[in-house]
């Protein structure tokens, strides 16, 4: 890093090959988890962990659960032929699926 960069710059390569630093602060930069001084505050921040977790788990279970089974050539050209456009199509695969 002797041409005069920094530690903190970021060396890019665009889509041409052409390098290029960039020292500009990041859009979100690291932040410091604030303190928590009370019991309460711990149990209120533990509290919601908790429940943020649970939240993802039946979100993720209710993706993992659905019965939907793959569609074979078959079905698809059948869908196909039903259709008016594209958009009909991609909303009839979507039903079948048991998207929206």
């Amino acid at each position: 890093m002797g041409s005069g960069a920094k530690m903190t710059d970021r060396i890019f390569t665009d889509a041409n090959g052409r390098k290029y630093i960039n020292n500009e602060p990041r859009l979100h930069p690291p932040q410091r988890k604030p303190e928590i001084t009370s019991d309460y505050e711990r149990g209120f921040v533990d509290g919601m962990s908790e429940q943020a977790r649970r939240s993802v788990d039946r979100a993720v279970n209710a993706m993992v659960s659905s019965k939907a089974k793959p569609l074979t050539g078959q079905e698809y050209a059948d869908i196909y032929v039903q259709c008016a456009d594209w958009d009909d199509f991609a909303r009839a695969i979507e039903r079948a699926h048991g998207i929206k």
